[in-house]
């Protein structure tokens, strides 16, 4: 929405829109983008973007875009690059000595990844890291299906597979890159807290999309109501279908 709405394209006529800047919104670790607050009170133009009384349904269409592509694979980058920053600290920080022994002896302590909790961590890390990525390939795959598959039926599956885990993608690669950010931390120790390491920056860039495009208690709402319940769990059988007889495959 512009503050000057042109008048005469042949001159710089212009009227004042009425767009006034109440406030700027300061955000938790994110400096370089910029959320005003409207406080005019006054009548603002604007104008239509696409057809008419279709705007809701383009806006939901465009919110699961950004739940998958946006948000649920920001969450995955965000999970790779904790787990890789805090694979290579945990090499070279040296504490301790391993409770089976020095790994290390040439050195005045060993590396804290000889040690079990840090490994539990990385394991985890590393983990969930590797299963989203799995997941979300599988999703980009039906994608892919859903826009160009021969069968109309078959589309319409990939369709509904998508439509259906899409809450799930969002929500839960989102939680899980905060638990994997708050193992990264717990690696770096006190380390983790100093901005100069870069894990506390990342700590925070995960924490705000379990909040951005429906907070995760919405995409549970989400996925109940209007996934499973909304066709009488007809999508949810054809992922249980799906999921049987993979499993069936490989046994």
């Amino acid at each position: 929405m512009p503050k000057f709405i042109p008048t005469d394209a042949r001159v710089l006529l212009v009227n004042v829109n009425g767009v006034k800047c109440g406030s700027i919104e300061h955000k938790n670790g994110h400096y370089g983008k910029l959320h005003v607050r409207d406080q005019s009170g006054q009548r603002r133009n604007g104008w239509l973007v696409g057809e008419p009384n279709k705007g809701l349904k383009r806006h939901v269409r465009d919110d699961e875009t950004r739940r998958v592509s946006a948000l649920g694979m920001q969450g995955l980058g965000l999970t790779e690059i904790a787990y890789q920053n805090s694979l290579v600290y945990a090499k070279e920080r040296l504490q301790m000595r391993s409770l089976t022994g020095p790994k290390a002896p040439e050195k005045a302590a060993d590396p804290i990844i000889v040690h079990p909790d840090v490994r539990r961590m990385l394991l985890t890390q590393k983990a969930y890291a590797e299963a989203g990525r799995a997941f979300t390939y599988w999703a980009a795959l039906n994608i892919d299906k859903e826009l160009s598959h021969a069968d109309e039926s078959g589309a319409q599956d990939a369709a509904d597979l998508v439509a259906l885990l899409t809450p799930v993608i969002k929500a839960f690669l989102t939680d899980q890159r905060v638990r994997r950010h708050e193992h990264g931390m717990q690696i770096y120790g006190g380390h983790g807290f100093i901005a100069e390491w870069g894990m506390e920056q990342y700590v925070r860039d995960a924490r705000i999309n379990m909040i951005y495009e429906g907070t995760n208690s919405i995409q549970a709402l989400d996925l109940l109501g209007r996934k499973i319940l909304g066709d009488m769990g007809a999508k949810l059988k054809k992922f249980g279908k799906l999921v049987t007889t993979s499993w069936k495959k490989k046994v």
